[in-house]
């Protein structure tokens, strides 16, 4: 799983130079949540306190070599794609969908750790969801076969 930030190209939602995009992909499955971040609310110092909250915090900054915005960012995208598996359906929207990204961004902000709502759309942990791709496996993907006594 990999974050990264859209090229500049992309047309962005607001002036405000504190919003930043970035999609979060898994690349063998073809998954990927792409969310809008406001860095006047998710600085290094909270994102360090969000990342600190879960255990294994050290391995994950180090995977995005000390920088605790990006590591929980990830970590958002991790557990977004959780979620939408868990749902049961596809999951595939694009920007401008605003009730799709309203209805999974307040999903994920409503789990333990991620601050809930505080009356904004990018809630207490300055992240929402704009965009995402998330599709469960298809039976023609599936294969069975049996298995004599191993």
């Amino acid at each position: 799983m990999q974050a990264t930030q859209p090229n500049s190209g992309t047309p962005q939602a607001t002036t405000d130079s504190n919003i930043k995009r970035y999609r979060v992909s898994e690349d063998f499955r073809d998954y990927s949540v792409m969310f809008e971040v406001d860095h006047g609310v998710l600085t290094p110092q909270f994102a360090q306190q969000i990342n600190e909250f879960w255990t294994d915090h050290e391995n994950r900054a180090d995977e995005e070599e000390g920088d605790h915005v990006r590591a929980v960012i990830r970590m958002a995208g991790h557990l977004v794609i959780g979620l939408m598996l868990q749902s049961g359906w596809d999951v595939d929207f694009a920007i401008g969908q605003l009730d799709q990204g309203k209805h999974w961004s307040e999903k994920f902000r409503d789990e333990e750790g991620w601050g809930a709502e505080n009356g904004n759309p990018y809630g207490r942990c300055g992240i929402r969801i704009i965009a995402a791709t998330v599709e469960q496996a298809g039976f023609e993907s599936l294969s069975l076969e049996e298995v004599i006594n191993e």
